[in-house]
């Protein structure tokens, strides 16, 4: 039996957490421990409320980060902006990841989304495995590239980033007694990465040797959601799927149904879903809880998110066309790839007018349907769009995890 820890120190989506919902059965089966240090404890203990998981708080910072980048290009400046650039506070992180690890003392070590964890664990000598989409687990190279445009544009401003914030965390890193890093990327090169999303959806389109697993959402996970007009399916009202996390999105959402002949099931945090005029009520299905994905997008014509990756990737997995209505960075990065492949739309939510594009998108989906269509069906041919998502992808990473431990 071994010890296994899984960490997540940054994101606040259930997308940090559902895919590990198949893979920690997985290795409890198998009679490993398994330890899951969660940066929102609350959302952990709901999403594995039926399984025997140990569940701890991530040793997280809330404090403000000072000089921000507005306009992040690569990951050295999302590391910028979540505290790397004050080595002092960097440092401490650092060493209350390190006492929890110390605590626990490991085997092997998962990475979701943690790069202070990655730095605190760099001292041991157990197997480590990175998780995650394209975003969190960024390509290691030097200088860090970007995340959209032009290489060569940003290449020299880059190599002057990435030394700045070098000299960062090898200070913070020698405060705490531990090893220097040569280059900024050797904190990703360090461990083996497993990116849980499709080719097509990486936001690094150049990224050499990438090991693409899938989407590994359970697919019976969740409850069964109803729609407001029954089990019969109109085709002249389109079934809108919307995962939304903010209330400007569900507005937005909520004025273009009530002035289309369209439907839709929504699905997010309650305080989002209060934003639902109740005029909206009777064509707007309200679901708190995380749907079925599997049934949902069988049923549904098309899909609107704010830019969740692995929604995302799974609606096109299933052909449906996909609005992407996004308020920060991730979110845009995932709503330009929708809109490179044709697959969708990106919208910015202070777009001017983005009411009109939307009623635009779901009164004539069939604009993006063939695209969305055609991108599942490449994975049809690929040996099935199971083979991509669900129970499989998770059997294939626990067998990588367990890999030497069994």
């Amino acid at each position: 039996m071994a010890r296994i820890v899984i960490t997540w120190e940054l994101g606040q989506g259930h997308g940090h957490l559902l895919p590990y919902v198949d893979i920690v059965n997985i290795l409890l089966e198998r009679n490993h421990d398994v330890i899951f240090i969660a940066r929102d404890i609350e959302k952990a203990r709901q999403v594995f409320k039926d399984i025997n998981i140990n569940l701890r708080a991530a040793p997280v910072s809330h404090r403000q980060t000072k000089n921000p980048v507005l306009k992040p290009v690569s990951y050295t400046h999302v590391l910028n902006n979540i505290g790397f650039n004050d080595s002092d506070m960097l440092a401490t992180q650092i060493r209350a990841w390190h006492e929890t690890l110390i605590e626990i003392k490991p085997d092997l070590l998962v990475f979701e989304h943690s790069p202070t964890a990655m730095l605190a664990a760099s001292v041991f000598r157990c197997k480590k495995l990175m998780l995650g989409t394209g975003f969190t687990v960024p390509s290691a190279e030097i200088p860090m590239p970007p995340l959209y445009g032009d290489s060569e544009k940003y290449r020299n401003q880059l190599l002057v980033d990435d030394k700045n914030m070098l000299d960062i965390v090898n200070r913070a890193l020698k405060q705490c007694n531990f090893p220097q890093l040569i280059a900024l990327s050797d904190l990703f090169d360090e461990n083996e990465q497993l990116l849980l999303t499709l080719p097509e959806l990486d936001h690094y389109q150049n990224r050499r040797n990438g090991k693409y697993q899938g989407i590994a959402l359970p697919a019976s996970y969740g409850t069964r959601t109803e729609w407001k007009s029954g089990s019969v399916n109109d085709e002249n009202k389109p079934r809108v799927f919307a995962y939304l996390h903010t209330e400007t999105s569900v507005r937005l959402l909520a004025e273009v149904i009530m002035h289309t002949n369209a439907e839709a099931i929504l699905h997010g945090p309650s305080d989002a879903l209060n934003a639902v005029p109740d005029q909206a009520l009777h064509k707007i299905c309200l679901a708190a809880e995380p749907v079925t994905m599997e049934m949902i997008l069988t049923e549904c014509d098309i899909v609107v998110t704010n830019g969740s990756h692995a929604t995302t990737a799974l609606s096109l997995l299933f052909g449906k066309p996909v609005a992407v209505l996004s308020s920060h960075f991730e979110q845009a990065l995932n709503g330009m790839r929708v809109a490179a492949l044709n697959c969708g739309i990106h919208l910015p939510l202070q777009q001017l007018d983005s009411s009109i594009q939307l009623s635009r998108f779901i009164q004539q989906p069939a604009i993006w349907q063939d695209a969305a269509e055609n991108f599942s069906q490449g994975y049809v041919n690929q040996g099935g769009i199971n083979s991509w998502y669900g129970k499989m992808v998770s059997q294939r990473l626990a067998d990588t995890v367990c890999h030497g431990l069994d």
